[in-house]
């Protein structure tokens, strides 16, 4: 009994050294903040007034209390549309509605406060400061209403940043990630960048660039800063992308969409008018693709407890068709599986889930997941095909990402927020064939390619 007793007492003193003393897990932006004075018609401070934010999605509240030169300010505000009041005894109750906070964004917001009874409430309709004062990072912000309304090709976030200045698109420099997408800033080549979901960090540490995508229809917004931002978004010479997931709000909301591609809508590229060329027998590929998926969102209980949801699936067959001489070739070897084309289908399922939970105005917290499963056998032989199918390979990657995070906020000037974020990323490159010989000639392949076997892990 009495070693059970010591027991208990040492993981209870453990966990109490670990909240006190502990790093924070990741300090990179998920929310946004307002800031501002409060004035009486002489333009004089008000101090100790009230000031308080209210989510205009989720009920969710902010409240703040100016100091003696009349400021305040209201942070970890999730990103939203909010209405944002000021009020104290002997003057009217000022209101702001539709003030929008973008994530990683500072609003500055000023009310002037008139003499009259508290009951009375006079509502401002003037528009929010376009330019911020109170910062000199070098940012800008992917709204909701430009990932919704944009065009974009294979429905990645990181397709959508380049619309930011300084981003331009590059390759992949890890054959596992060939269809996640890359972005470079500042002249770099894409392994510089640091990119986080929800706070939690999505960047192959190893080879550089993102490490998972996310289902496109979970996607809020997205912050990225190209210059001068501040220690607690460190760990990046190349930008830094901030990325949160949509959560449900008090209102039902659902999506569907898809898409087909099929090769009467496809044309000959480049390269493949070049094989027509020389070879008048050469037909292009066959090719189809198929994107669809839909999101759902809402309350589970009003203004405290809500749901979202995304599901996406792409779906693509594609054939890599071998040159003539390539068959005449690999047909004179014993054992070569040899065949007209080499089929490369790929298969990509996306999945997030997320619980948004706010008992009261000092407490919310949230939890999130996300899956990416995805397949492309035989993405390892070249274009145009010169190997047969036992130079094949299978490619295969699975990625779990999970998010947890509580905000307390303590007192009018003292917050605390514990996050939690776990993310387990296994890819495996693995031969068609065993047991045979690697046959290498200048101008063909047969036998186990030569890039398996080969697997990642990243925890």
């Amino acid at each position: 009994m009495n070693a059970l007793k010591t027991f208990w007492r040492t993981l209870a003193a453990t966990a109490t050294a670990m909240l006190l003393f502990a790093v924070p897990a990741f300090p990179q932006a998920t929310t946004g903040e307002i800031t501002g004075r409060v004035l009486d018609a002489a333009g004089a401070a008000v101090p100790g007034a009230t000031v308080v934010a209210k989510s205009e999605g989720t009920g969710l509240t902010r409240q703040g209390v100016t100091n003696s030169a009349g400021e305040y300010t209201l942070t970890q505000l999730p990103p939203g549309s909010y209405t944002v009041s000021a009020e104290l005894t002997g003057f009217k109750k000022s209101v702001r509605k539709a003030v929008p906070v973008n994530i990683g964004t500072r609003v500055t917001l000023g009310f002037d406060l008139a003499v009259g009874e508290m009951t009375e409430a006079v509502e401002v309709s003037a528009d929010v400061p376009l330019i911020e004062t109170t910062k000199s990072d070098i940012s800008g912000v992917v709204t909701p209403t430009e990932i919704t309304n944009l065009p974009l090709l294979n429905r990645t976030f990181a397709g959508l940043t380049i619309i930011m200045p300084e981003a331009r698109p590059v390759g992949n420099f890890d054959p596992t990630k060939t269809r996640i997408g890359n972005f470079a800033m500042s002249g770099g080549d894409g392994r510089q960048l640091d990119v986080n979901v929800d706070g939690g960090d999505n960047k192959d540490n190893v080879v550089g660039s993102l490490i998972q995508n996310f289902a496109y229809e979970s996607i809020q917004e997205f912050q990225v800063l190209q210059h001068r931002w501040t220690a607690e978004s460190g760990r990046s010479v190349g930008g830094v992308v901030n990325v949160i997931s949509k959560s449900g709000t008090n209102e039902l909301h659902g999506s569907l969409f898809g898409s087909y591609r099929g090769e009467q809508t496809r044309s000959m590229d480049f390269f493949e008018k070049q094989r027509k060329t020389a070879d008048a027998n050469f037909v292009k590929a066959d090719f189809s693709r198929q994107e669809y998926g839909g999101s759902i969102g809402g309350p589970i209980t009003r203004d405290k407890l809500f749901f979202f949801g995304a599901v996406e699936k792409f779906r693509e067959r594609s054939d890599n068709i071998l040159t003539q001489a390539a068959v005449a070739e690999l047909s004179a070897i014993p054992g070569a599986q040899v065949t007209s084309a080499i089929p490369t289908p790929y298969d990509d399922t996306l999945v997030t889930a997320k619980l948004d939970y706010h008992p009261n105005s000092s407490h919310s917290l949230f939890a999130r997941f996300a899956l990416q499963d995805q397949s492309s056998p035989n993405d390892q032989i070249p274009v145009p095909a010169t190997a047969d199918l036992n130079n094949g390979n299978t490619n295969s990657t699975k990625n779990y990402d999970f998010v947890g995070s509580h905000t307390w906020v303590m007192s009018g000037n003292r917050l605390n927020q514990f996050a939690f974020h776990y993310q387990d990323f296994k890819n495996e490159i693995l031969p068609n064939v065993t047991g045979v010989p690697l046959l290498d000639f200048p101008s063909v392949d047969t036998g186990p390619n030569v890039n398996t076997p080969q697997q990642t892990t990243v925890q």
